[in-house]
Protein backbone atom coordinates (compact mmCIF):
# COMPACT_ATOMS: atom_id res chain seq x y z
CA UNK A 1 0.00 0.00 0.00
CA UNK A 2 2.77 2.45 0.90
CA UNK A 3 4.61 1.62 -2.34
CA UNK A 4 1.45 2.28 -4.33
CA UNK A 5 0.76 5.55 -2.55
CA UNK A 6 4.36 6.59 -3.07
CA UNK A 7 4.09 5.68 -6.72
CA UNK A 8 0.93 7.74 -7.07
CA UNK A 9 2.64 10.72 -5.39
CA UNK A 10 5.57 10.44 -7.79
CA UNK A 11 3.13 10.83 -10.68
CA UNK A 12 2.46 14.39 -9.57
CA UNK A 13 5.73 15.37 -11.23
CA UNK A 14 5.21 15.92 -15.02
CA UNK A 15 8.53 14.31 -15.97
CA UNK A 16 7.77 11.19 -13.97
CA UNK A 17 4.29 11.14 -15.47
CA UNK A 18 5.71 11.18 -19.00
CA UNK A 19 8.14 8.39 -18.17
CA UNK A 20 5.33 6.34 -16.69
CA UNK A 21 3.12 6.81 -19.74
CA UNK A 22 6.04 5.89 -22.02
CA UNK A 23 6.71 2.71 -20.04
CA UNK A 24 3.02 1.80 -20.14
CA UNK A 25 2.91 2.26 -23.90
CA UNK A 26 6.00 0.06 -24.26
CA UNK A 27 4.21 -2.57 -22.21
CA UNK A 28 1.21 -2.30 -24.51
CA UNK A 29 3.46 -2.92 -27.49
CA UNK A 30 4.83 -6.04 -25.83
CA UNK A 31 1.32 -7.31 -25.21
CA UNK A 32 0.42 -6.60 -28.84
CA UNK A 33 3.46 -8.62 -29.86
CA UNK A 34 2.24 -11.48 -27.67
CA UNK A 35 -1.20 -11.27 -29.29
CA UNK A 36 0.46 -11.42 -32.67
CA UNK A 37 2.27 -14.58 -31.57
CA UNK A 38 -1.09 -16.09 -30.66
CA UNK A 39 -2.50 -15.18 -34.09
CA UNK A 40 0.49 -16.72 -35.86
CA UNK A 41 0.14 -19.81 -33.68
CA UNK A 42 -3.40 -20.07 -35.04
CA UNK A 43 -2.03 -19.87 -38.61
CA UNK A 44 0.46 -22.64 -37.87
CA UNK A 45 -2.31 -24.71 -36.30
CA UNK A 46 -4.58 -24.31 -39.34
CA UNK A 47 -1.81 -25.34 -41.74
CA UNK A 48 -0.66 -28.26 -39.60
CA UNK A 49 -4.26 -29.39 -39.12
CA UNK A 50 -4.78 -29.57 -42.89
CA UNK A 51 -1.55 -31.52 -43.34
CA UNK A 52 -2.38 -33.85 -40.45
CA UNK A 53 -5.84 -34.50 -41.89
CA UNK A 54 -4.19 -35.53 -45.16
CA UNK A 55 -1.84 -37.84 -43.28
CA UNK A 56 -4.70 -39.31 -41.27
CA UNK A 57 -6.70 -39.92 -44.44
CA UNK A 58 -3.72 -41.64 -46.07
CA UNK A 59 -3.14 -43.77 -42.97
CA UNK A 60 -6.84 -44.66 -42.85
CA UNK A 61 -6.75 -45.80 -46.47
CA UNK A 62 -3.57 -47.76 -45.76
CA UNK A 63 -5.16 -49.49 -42.78
CA UNK A 64 -8.23 -50.32 -44.86
CA UNK A 65 -6.06 -51.83 -47.60
CA UNK A 66 -4.05 -53.78 -45.03
CA UNK A 67 -7.23 -55.20 -43.49
CA UNK A 68 -8.50 -56.21 -46.93
CA UNK A 69 -5.23 -57.95 -47.78
CA UNK A 70 -5.19 -59.64 -44.37
CA UNK A 71 -8.65 -61.06 -45.04
CA UNK A 72 -7.55 -62.32 -48.47
CA UNK A 73 -4.43 -63.92 -47.00
CA UNK A 74 -6.52 -65.48 -44.25
CA UNK A 75 -8.87 -66.99 -46.83
CA UNK A 76 -5.95 -68.30 -48.88
CA UNK A 77 -4.30 -69.76 -45.80
CA UNK A 78 -7.55 -71.40 -44.71
CA UNK A 79 -8.05 -72.90 -48.17
CA UNK A 80 -4.47 -74.18 -48.25
CA UNK A 81 -4.81 -75.63 -44.76
CA UNK A 82 -7.96 -77.49 -45.81
CA UNK A 83 -6.31 -78.86 -48.96
CA UNK A 84 -3.25 -79.78 -46.95
CA UNK A 85 -5.32 -81.83 -44.51
CA UNK A 86 -7.00 -83.71 -47.36
CA UNK A 87 -3.67 -84.42 -49.02
CA UNK A 88 -2.14 -85.58 -45.73
CA UNK A 89 -5.05 -88.00 -45.22
CA UNK A 90 -4.64 -89.24 -48.77
CA UNK A 91 -0.91 -89.59 -48.24
CA UNK A 92 -1.42 -91.67 -45.11
CA UNK A 93 -3.91 -93.87 -46.96
CA UNK A 94 -1.50 -94.25 -49.88
CA UNK A 95 1.23 -95.36 -47.51
CA UNK A 96 -0.98 -98.15 -46.16
CA UNK A 97 -2.22 -99.17 -49.60
CA UNK A 98 1.27 -99.02 -51.05
CA UNK A 99 2.49 -101.49 -48.44
CA UNK A 100 -0.35 -103.88 -49.26
CA UNK A 101 0.20 -103.40 -53.00
CA UNK A 102 3.89 -104.16 -52.66
CA UNK A 103 3.10 -107.34 -50.74
CA UNK A 104 0.56 -108.37 -53.38
CA UNK A 105 3.04 -107.59 -56.17
CA UNK A 106 5.64 -109.73 -54.41
CA UNK A 107 3.16 -112.64 -54.29
CA UNK A 108 2.38 -112.15 -57.99
CA UNK A 109 6.08 -111.99 -58.77
CA UNK A 110 6.74 -115.23 -56.93
CA UNK A 111 3.78 -116.88 -58.66
CA UNK A 112 5.03 -115.72 -62.04
CA UNK A 113 8.52 -117.06 -61.32
CA UNK A 114 6.99 -120.36 -60.27
CA UNK A 115 4.87 -120.64 -63.44
CA UNK A 116 7.84 -119.66 -65.53
CA UNK A 117 9.90 -122.46 -63.98
CA UNK A 118 7.09 -124.98 -64.54
CA UNK A 119 6.71 -123.87 -68.13
CA UNK A 120 10.41 -124.21 -68.76
CA UNK A 121 10.39 -127.72 -67.29
CA UNK A 122 7.51 -128.88 -69.54
CA UNK A 123 8.61 -126.95 -72.60
CA UNK A 124 9.63 -130.14 -74.49
CA UNK A 125 6.34 -131.90 -73.76
CA UNK A 126 3.71 -130.85 -76.34
CA UNK A 127 0.53 -131.26 -74.27
CA UNK A 128 2.02 -130.13 -70.95
CA UNK A 129 3.81 -127.19 -72.51
CA UNK A 130 0.54 -125.66 -73.74
CA UNK A 131 -1.03 -126.05 -70.31
CA UNK A 132 1.89 -124.46 -68.40
CA UNK A 133 2.21 -121.79 -71.02
CA UNK A 134 -1.32 -120.61 -70.27
CA UNK A 135 -0.62 -120.73 -66.56
CA UNK A 136 2.57 -118.73 -67.07
CA UNK A 137 0.94 -116.09 -69.27
CA UNK A 138 -1.86 -115.58 -66.76
CA UNK A 139 0.62 -115.26 -63.86
CA UNK A 140 2.72 -112.84 -65.88
CA UNK A 141 -0.30 -110.63 -66.63
CA UNK A 142 -1.37 -110.59 -62.98
CA UNK A 143 2.17 -109.71 -61.95
CA UNK A 144 2.28 -106.89 -64.49
CA UNK A 145 -1.02 -105.53 -63.17
CA UNK A 146 0.25 -105.68 -59.59
CA UNK A 147 3.50 -103.96 -60.56
CA UNK A 148 1.57 -101.24 -62.43
CA UNK A 149 -0.66 -100.67 -59.42
CA UNK A 150 2.42 -100.24 -57.25
CA UNK A 151 3.91 -97.77 -59.75
CA UNK A 152 0.67 -95.76 -59.90
CA UNK A 153 0.45 -95.60 -56.13
CA UNK A 154 4.09 -94.57 -55.89
CA UNK A 155 3.58 -91.79 -58.47
CA UNK A 156 0.55 -90.52 -56.63
CA UNK A 157 2.46 -90.69 -53.36
CA UNK A 158 5.31 -88.58 -54.78
CA UNK A 159 2.80 -86.17 -56.30
CA UNK A 160 1.11 -85.71 -52.91
CA UNK A 161 4.46 -85.08 -51.26
CA UNK A 162 5.28 -82.48 -53.91
CA UNK A 163 1.92 -80.81 -53.40
CA UNK A 164 2.47 -80.72 -49.66
CA UNK A 165 5.88 -79.15 -50.21
CA UNK A 166 4.41 -76.48 -52.51
CA UNK A 167 1.58 -75.79 -50.07
CA UNK A 168 4.07 -75.40 -47.25
CA UNK A 169 6.05 -72.95 -49.35
CA UNK A 170 2.89 -70.99 -50.21
CA UNK A 171 1.86 -70.93 -46.57
CA UNK A 172 5.32 -69.64 -45.68
CA UNK A 173 4.95 -66.82 -48.20
CA UNK A 174 1.50 -65.98 -46.84
CA UNK A 175 2.81 -65.95 -43.28
CA UNK A 176 5.72 -63.72 -44.28
CA UNK A 177 3.39 -61.34 -46.13
CA UNK A 178 1.01 -61.36 -43.17
CA UNK A 179 3.90 -60.50 -40.84
CA UNK A 180 4.88 -57.60 -43.11
CA UNK A 181 1.28 -56.43 -43.17
CA UNK A 182 1.10 -56.68 -39.40
CA UNK A 183 4.22 -54.54 -39.09
CA UNK A 184 2.81 -51.98 -41.52
CA UNK A 185 -0.45 -52.02 -39.60
CA UNK A 186 1.31 -51.38 -36.29
CA UNK A 187 3.33 -48.54 -37.83
CA UNK A 188 0.20 -47.01 -39.39
CA UNK A 189 -1.70 -47.30 -36.12
CA UNK A 190 1.22 -45.75 -34.22
CA UNK A 191 1.42 -42.90 -36.76
CA UNK A 192 -2.33 -42.37 -36.57
CA UNK A 193 -2.26 -42.31 -32.76
CA UNK A 194 0.70 -39.90 -32.77
CA UNK A 195 -0.94 -37.56 -35.28
CA UNK A 196 -4.24 -37.65 -33.40
CA UNK A 197 -2.52 -36.91 -30.09
CA UNK A 198 -0.52 -34.08 -31.67
CA UNK A 199 -3.62 -32.64 -33.33
CA UNK A 200 -5.53 -32.80 -30.06
CA UNK A 201 -2.72 -31.07 -28.19
CA UNK A 202 -2.41 -28.42 -30.89
CA UNK A 203 -6.17 -27.88 -30.76
CA UNK A 204 -6.04 -27.43 -27.00
CA UNK A 205 -3.07 -25.06 -27.33
CA UNK A 206 -4.79 -23.07 -30.08
CA UNK A 207 -7.96 -22.74 -27.99
CA UNK A 208 -5.92 -21.72 -24.96
CA UNK A 209 -3.85 -19.08 -26.78
CA UNK A 210 -6.92 -17.72 -28.59
CA UNK A 211 -8.66 -17.29 -25.23
CA UNK A 212 -5.46 -15.80 -23.82
CA UNK A 213 -5.23 -13.25 -26.64
CA UNK A 214 -8.87 -12.26 -26.34
CA UNK A 215 -9.06 -12.45 -22.55
CA UNK A 216 -6.06 -11.56 -20.34
CA UNK A 217 -4.16 -9.74 -23.09
CA UNK A 218 -7.13 -7.64 -24.10
CA UNK A 219 -8.10 -6.98 -20.50
CA UNK A 220 -4.59 -5.89 -19.58
CA UNK A 221 -4.36 -3.68 -22.66
CA UNK A 222 -7.67 -2.04 -21.76
CA UNK A 223 -6.53 -1.56 -18.16
CA UNK A 224 -3.32 0.11 -19.34
CA UNK A 225 -5.30 2.32 -21.74
CA UNK A 226 -7.66 3.36 -18.94
CA UNK A 227 -4.73 4.09 -16.65
CA UNK A 228 -3.00 6.17 -19.33
CA UNK A 229 -6.28 7.99 -19.98
CA UNK A 230 -6.56 8.91 -16.30
CA UNK A 231 -2.95 10.02 -16.17
CA UNK A 232 -3.32 12.21 -19.24
CA UNK A 233 -6.56 13.71 -17.91
CA UNK A 234 -4.90 14.28 -14.50
CA UNK A 235 -7.73 12.79 -12.47
CA UNK A 236 -7.65 12.75 -8.70
CA UNK A 237 -5.46 10.29 -6.84
CA UNK A 238 -8.37 8.11 -5.71
CA UNK A 239 -9.44 7.27 -9.26
CA UNK A 240 -5.84 6.63 -10.26
CA UNK A 241 -5.33 4.35 -7.28
CA UNK A 242 -8.46 2.29 -8.06
CA UNK A 243 -7.49 1.97 -11.72
CA UNK A 244 -3.96 1.07 -10.68
CA UNK A 245 -5.29 -1.77 -8.50
CA UNK A 246 -7.28 -3.07 -11.48
CA UNK A 247 -4.16 -2.84 -13.63
CA UNK A 248 -2.12 -4.87 -11.14
CA UNK A 249 -4.83 -7.56 -10.92
CA UNK A 250 -5.07 -7.77 -14.71
CA UNK A 251 -1.29 -8.05 -14.92
CA UNK A 252 -1.23 -10.90 -12.39
CA UNK A 253 -3.89 -12.79 -14.34
CA UNK A 254 -1.92 -12.19 -17.54
CA UNK A 255 1.31 -13.52 -16.07
CA UNK A 256 -0.38 -16.59 -14.56
CA UNK A 257 -2.13 -17.47 -17.82
CA UNK A 258 1.06 -16.92 -19.81
CA UNK A 259 3.06 -19.11 -17.44
CA UNK A 260 0.43 -21.87 -17.52
CA UNK A 261 0.35 -21.81 -21.30
CA UNK A 262 4.13 -22.00 -21.59
CA UNK A 263 4.22 -24.85 -19.07
CA UNK A 264 1.47 -26.87 -20.77
CA UNK A 265 2.18 -26.16 -24.44
CA UNK A 266 5.76 -24.92 -24.50
CA UNK A 267 7.31 -28.23 -25.60
CA UNK A 268 5.37 -28.83 -28.83
CA UNK A 269 7.56 -29.82 -31.78
CA UNK A 270 6.47 -30.77 -35.27
CA UNK A 271 7.75 -32.76 -38.23
CA UNK A 272 7.15 -30.58 -41.27
CA UNK A 273 8.47 -29.89 -44.76
CA UNK A 274 9.79 -26.41 -45.47
CA UNK A 275 7.85 -24.84 -48.34
CA UNK A 276 10.98 -23.15 -49.70
CA UNK A 277 13.82 -25.68 -49.44
CA UNK A 278 11.40 -28.68 -49.41
CA UNK A 279 13.44 -30.48 -46.77
CA UNK A 280 12.05 -32.36 -43.78
CA UNK A 281 12.49 -30.42 -40.57
CA UNK A 282 11.84 -31.08 -36.89
CA UNK A 283 10.95 -28.34 -34.46
CA UNK A 284 8.60 -25.40 -34.62
CA UNK A 285 8.01 -23.83 -38.06
CA UNK A 286 7.83 -20.18 -38.99
CA UNK A 287 5.02 -18.73 -41.11
CA UNK A 288 5.47 -17.03 -44.45
CA UNK A 289 4.43 -13.38 -44.05
CA UNK A 290 2.71 -13.26 -47.45
CA UNK A 291 1.53 -16.84 -48.03
CA UNK A 292 0.48 -17.68 -44.51
CA UNK A 293 -0.32 -21.29 -45.38
CA UNK A 294 3.38 -21.97 -46.08
CA UNK A 295 5.68 -23.14 -43.30
CA UNK A 296 9.36 -22.17 -43.38
CA UNK A 297 12.40 -23.41 -41.54
CA UNK A 298 14.41 -20.83 -39.53
CA UNK A 299 17.15 -20.62 -42.18
CA UNK A 300 14.76 -19.98 -45.07
CA UNK A 301 12.77 -17.52 -42.97
CA UNK A 302 15.94 -15.59 -42.17
CA UNK A 303 16.97 -15.50 -45.83
CA UNK A 304 13.58 -14.37 -47.15
CA UNK A 305 12.39 -12.19 -44.29
CA UNK A 306 13.20 -8.82 -45.88
CA UNK A 307 11.75 -9.81 -49.24
CA UNK A 308 8.56 -10.99 -47.49
CA UNK A 309 8.30 -7.68 -45.61
CA UNK A 310 8.73 -5.70 -48.85
CA UNK A 311 6.24 -7.90 -50.72
CA UNK A 312 3.70 -7.57 -47.91
CA UNK A 313 4.02 -3.79 -47.82
CA UNK A 314 3.78 -3.57 -51.63
CA UNK A 315 0.67 -5.76 -51.61
CA UNK A 316 -0.89 -3.64 -48.88
CA UNK A 317 -0.06 -0.45 -50.79
CA UNK A 318 -1.45 -1.91 -54.01
CA UNK A 319 -4.66 -2.89 -52.24
CA UNK A 320 -5.10 0.63 -50.90
CA UNK A 321 -4.48 2.14 -54.32
CA UNK A 322 -6.88 -0.26 -56.04
CA UNK A 323 -9.49 0.48 -53.38
CA UNK A 324 -9.27 4.26 -53.90
CA UNK A 325 -9.84 6.53 -56.88
CA UNK A 326 -6.24 7.72 -56.97
CA UNK A 327 -3.52 6.28 -59.14
CA UNK A 328 0.16 5.71 -58.59
CA UNK A 329 1.07 8.87 -60.49
CA UNK A 330 -1.29 11.10 -58.47
CA UNK A 331 -0.06 9.46 -55.26
CA UNK A 332 3.55 10.17 -56.15
CA UNK A 333 2.75 13.75 -57.22
CA UNK A 334 0.81 14.46 -54.08
CA UNK A 335 3.62 13.04 -51.99
CA UNK A 336 6.25 15.10 -53.82
CA UNK A 337 4.16 18.28 -53.67
CA UNK A 338 4.35 18.61 -49.88
CA UNK A 339 5.42 22.20 -49.12
CA UNK A 340 8.86 22.72 -47.78
CA UNK A 341 7.42 24.80 -44.94
CA UNK A 342 5.54 21.78 -43.59
CA UNK A 343 8.74 19.72 -43.60
CA UNK A 344 10.50 22.52 -41.75
CA UNK A 345 7.67 22.72 -39.22
CA UNK A 346 7.91 18.95 -38.62
CA UNK A 347 11.69 19.14 -38.13
CA UNK A 348 11.35 22.08 -35.73
CA UNK A 349 8.67 20.24 -33.74
CA UNK A 350 10.94 17.22 -33.54
CA UNK A 351 13.77 19.39 -32.19
CA UNK A 352 11.42 20.89 -29.59
CA UNK A 353 10.38 17.44 -28.43
CA UNK A 354 14.02 16.40 -28.10
CA UNK A 355 14.82 19.56 -26.10
CA UNK A 356 11.80 19.07 -23.85
CA UNK A 357 12.84 15.48 -23.17
CA UNK A 358 16.33 16.64 -22.21
CA UNK A 359 14.94 19.33 -19.91
CA UNK A 360 12.61 16.79 -18.32
CA UNK A 361 15.49 14.49 -17.49
CA UNK A 362 17.44 17.40 -16.05
CA UNK A 363 14.46 18.46 -13.91
CA UNK A 364 14.13 14.94 -12.54
CA UNK A 365 17.76 14.88 -11.52
CA UNK A 366 17.44 18.31 -9.81
CA UNK A 367 14.41 17.45 -7.66
CA UNK A 368 15.32 16.30 -4.16
CA UNK A 369 12.72 13.55 -3.69
CA UNK A 370 12.40 9.85 -4.53
CA UNK A 371 13.03 9.47 -8.24
CA UNK A 372 10.86 7.37 -10.57
CA UNK A 373 13.11 4.72 -12.05
CA UNK A 374 12.42 2.93 -15.28
CA UNK A 375 12.39 -0.44 -13.60
CA UNK A 376 9.64 0.59 -11.16
CA UNK A 377 6.87 -0.56 -13.47
CA UNK A 378 8.76 -3.75 -14.20
CA UNK A 379 9.17 -4.49 -10.51
CA UNK A 380 5.49 -3.78 -9.80
CA UNK A 381 3.90 -5.23 -12.94
CA UNK A 382 6.59 -7.82 -13.68
CA UNK A 383 5.96 -7.19 -17.38
CA UNK A 384 9.11 -7.47 -19.40
CA UNK A 385 10.46 -9.25 -22.40
CA UNK A 386 11.50 -12.38 -20.43
CA UNK A 387 7.96 -12.68 -19.07
CA UNK A 388 6.63 -12.65 -22.62
CA UNK A 389 9.11 -15.32 -23.71
CA UNK A 390 9.43 -17.53 -20.68
CA UNK A 391 9.94 -20.74 -22.60
CA UNK A 392 11.98 -21.88 -25.54
CA UNK A 393 8.78 -22.82 -27.36
CA UNK A 394 7.25 -19.35 -27.15
CA UNK A 395 10.50 -17.67 -28.13
CA UNK A 396 10.96 -20.04 -31.06
CA UNK A 397 7.53 -19.36 -32.49
CA UNK A 398 8.65 -16.21 -34.23
CA UNK A 399 11.45 -13.67 -34.39
CA UNK A 400 12.09 -10.98 -31.78
CA UNK A 401 9.52 -8.35 -30.82
CA UNK A 402 10.99 -5.59 -32.95
CA UNK A 403 10.67 -7.74 -36.07
CA UNK A 404 7.02 -8.49 -35.31
CA UNK A 405 6.08 -4.85 -34.77
CA UNK A 406 7.57 -3.92 -38.15
CA UNK A 407 5.00 -6.09 -39.95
Amino acid sequence: MEDINGFVRLLNDPANLRLCIRALRDTQQQILAKQKQCRIFNLVYDTVKVNNNKILYAQTQLLRRIRTEEMEYAKQAESLQGSRKHIELELNLLEDNLTSARQHAQVRRDKRNKRESQYNSAYNLPVMSNYWEKKYLRARDKNASAEQAVCDMRDRYEQCREELHNMGRELGKIQSASADLQQQKEEAEATTAKIQALTQKLSQANTYWAHFAQGPCQELTSAISDFIHLLERQKDGQDIQATFYHLINSNNVYLDECHNGDTSFGDIELDYVCSRCEESQHGWPLVDKVRTQDLLCPMCYKETRMSMVVEKKVNALGGKLLGSDTSLNSFDIRRLSVPIQSQQRRSSALNLRRKSGTSDMQSIESIEKPRLKRNLLKSMFNISTPSLYTSSRTSSFYSDTSEKLMT
